[in-house]
Order: structure tokens, then C-alpha cells, then sequence
């Protein structure tokens, strides 16, 4: 396989951007970090720059309408940071509208490279990055997206689009497994662009983007492992009383209580809520537990004498846990489906899996 570096887009306007996630400063930092492995490696690398002429002003029609100069040729803003500033063989294509293959030259470069796969890093992830990515699929290539090394001014945008990529057999991998493929040689590079479960996952604090650690990505066979393990639990659980699920969940919320201060540290550090409404989350929390326990009817899981009725557990219940309120939210649901006799099995968000192992009594990883 015969792979190419292709950057879009990293350019100063494109960089200054409000609300870019992750930050530009991250983005820069991980692409310089993989730029250096390629050209070391002898990896070719791309540039694709969008490019405006004044003179005869090429702007796309909505940048017409609003008035808007970004990327105007020679400015600071059209050039890119000093880090990811080409080298002299590394041939820059200026493109006008969105796809780099809008620019008919960038078919001609990767056809004198011989090019078959292409690793493609940039912004915006949702705009520029997805119609090259569209645009490379139907020409051929294998395709990696740099996940830590795009960006978007819309993530939810984004998160779509990395959806609907993936389900095109676009791979996405890190700066640092490319690289570290890149030294072990050829083999592992191309094992990379082949489409398998990822062994780790990676997320970077919204507070200091410089912080990150990694997490085990489960794998299907993982899921079948613990749902098979939670039906037999689940026979069990739905034999123990009323009465002694009842004292173990207020044990829980008592736990719970004693570690909020570090759940509120969680909260603040990996997904970025405000320390006030970390402080919040924690209290309608334990407030949730009470809730659930005042609902209890004694007596509730004996048999009927005559007649009447009992509530019967369900079984195992899967629960998908949300990123901005990551405790509260599945605390609220996981704590009544346990009381009644359920059994739970939690897939937090990404954002929120530490803050899930924590809640969970799970030791913390460390970075």
C-alpha cells in the first residue's frame, strides 16, 4: 500500500475559528507530532490550502453573501502555523470549494505518487474533510481519518459525520497508533487501514486538552460475555428481598455522598461542567436515590394470600448512559431498576467513563 498524508485546511482563519473542538492548539500539536513520523519515514505528504484571489474574487457564493475574506492568498490567515509549514517538495494545492478534489490537480499529484490509501487530517470534519473523504471513496482510496488531528465548529454536525463515514468503511485512528505504525514498517501501516473493533479508546480533558488517557473498547463478544453473566446474576438478584435491596441501594447513595467531592472533581475535569453544576448534578443525585426509596411498598414482593397483585422484575436491562449528565441521568434509572429486581448493564458515554467507573466503585484509572 502507497500512503499519503493529506492535510486540509489547516490554515490560521480556519484555526481561529470560535468553538473549534477539539482545541486548535491540540489539533496543530498531534498533526505537527505525525507530519514529523511522515517526513521521516518518507511518507508524502499533501498540503491543500483554501485559497481566495481578490482579484478575481473565486469565493464560494455563502462567503459572497456574508461578506467574508477568510483565506484571502498571501495573508497571515491563508497561511498555516509555523509547525505545519510545507517543505519544499511538498507540493501545496489551492482549492475554492469544499472536497480537495475540487482542485484538479491533487488528482494528478496522487497519480505521479502512485497513491492508493490516503490518511486525511483537517478542519472542518463535517465540511471540508467529509467531502474529501466522500470524494476519495468514490475515486478508490483506502481511507483514514486523523480522529484527533479534525476538528469541527459543530460537533454534533461532526459526530453524525463520523457516524455516516464509518458506516462507508472509513477508518478512524489516532495520530499515535498512525505513528507508531508508521516506525514498526510497512505491514502495520497497511493492517491499519483494514476495518477491525479498535482495542482502546482515547478522550482528552475540555479542561487541558494536553491531559488524555485511554480506555478499553468493548468488543461485541465482550457484550455477550456480560449479558450472559447478568441473566445468571439476574437469578439471584430477583430473589433477594425488598427490604435487603432496599438497605444495599441506600448504601450505595451513602457511598456515593462520601466520594462526591472526587465525582465533582470528574465531573469538572473530563467533561468540562462548571464546578456550581458538577456540585448540582451530585445533589440531584443522591436526591434521585431518596426518591426511588420512598416509592417502596412493603411486603411488595411476597406472594398474594388470595388475590391482588406483585410486581415482577423484567431482567437484564441495558442502559446508555449520556455524556453531559453522567451520573444523575443513570444513577436516576439504574438505582428503581435494581430495587425492583432488574439487573443493569451501563454503557456510559466515552466523555463520561471514568465518572461511570467512579459512581461504579471501580478504582480510578490513572493517566
Amino acid at each position: 500500500m502507497k500512503p499519503v498524508l493529506l492535510l486540509v485546511d489547516l490554515q490560521n482563519d480556519f484555526l481561529r475559528v470560535g468553538d473549534l473542538e477539539p482545541h486548535p492548539a491540540s489539533i496543530v500539536a498531534a498533526v505537527a507530532d505525525l507530519l514529523n513520523v511522515c517526513r521521516a519515514s518518507a511518507v508524502p505528504v499533501i498540503h491543500v490550502w483554501s485559497t481566495v484571489d481578490k482579484s478575481g474574487d473565486n469565493r464560494m457564493p455563502h462567503r459572497k453573501k456574508n461578506d467574508d475574506w477568510m483565506c484571502l492568498e498571501d495573508s497571515a490567515g491563508h497561511a498555516c502555523p509555523d509547525s505545519l509549514r510545507p517543505h519544499k517538495k511538498e507540493p501545496i494545492i489551492h482549492k475554492t470549494f469544499f472536497s480537495a478534489f475540487s482542485a484538479r490537480q491533487l488528482d494528478l499529484v496522487l497519480r505521479d505518487l502512485r497513491a492508493d490509501a490516503l490518511m486525511i487530517a483537517g478542519v472542518h470534519l463535517h465540511a471540508c474533510v467529509r467531502a474529501t473523504v466522500l470524494d476519495a471513496y468514490a475515486r478508490g482510496y483506502s481511507i483514514i481519518v486523523v480522529e484527533d488531528s479534525t476538528a469541527s465548529n459543530d460537533p454534533l454536525h461532526a459526530a453524525i459525520t463520523k457516524r455516516y463515514l464509518q458506516e462507508r468503511s472509513v477508518i478512524f485512528r489516532s495520530s499515535d497508533e498512525i505513528a507508531w505504525a508508521i516506525a514498526e514498517g510497512a505491514a502495520k501501516l497497511d493492517e491499519l487501514f483494514i476495518d477491525k473493533e479498535p482495542e482502546v479508546l482515547t478522550h482528552s480533558s475540555p479542561q487541558n486538552s494536553e491531559r488524555t488517557w485511554q480506555l478499553a473498547a468493548g468488543r461485541k463478544s465482550d457484550i455477550d460475555s456480560v449479558v450472559a453473566a447478568s441473566r445468571k446474576v439476574f437469578e439471584d438478584w430477583r430473589r433477594v428481598c425488598i427490604g435487603d435491596r432496599l438497605r444495599l441501594l441506600q448504601a450505595f447513595g451513602c457511598q456515593l455522598q462520601k466520594h462526591e467531592a472526587e465525582l465533582v472533581d470528574l465531573l469538572v475535569d473530563d467533561i468540562g461542567k462548571p464546578i456550581r453544576y458538577a456540585r448540582d448534578e451530585m445533589a440531584r443525585t443522591i436526591a434521585l436515590i431518596r426518591a426511588a426509596a420512598r416509592q417502596v411498598e412493603p411486603g411488595q414482593d411476597r406472594i398474594p394470600e388470595k388475590t391482588g397483585y406483585r410486581r415482577e422484575p423484567l431482567g437484564v436491562i441495558g442502559l446508555i448512559g449520556p455524556f453531559n449528565n453522567p451520573v444523575a441521568i443513570p444513577v436516576g434509572k439504574i438505582v428503581p431498576a435494581l430495587l425492583y429486581g432488574n439487573v443493569v448493564i451501563w454503557k456510559p458515554a466515552i466523555p463520561g467513563s471514568r465518572i461511570a467507573q467512579k459512581t461504579a466503585g471501580t478504582k480510578r484509572p490513572t493517566n
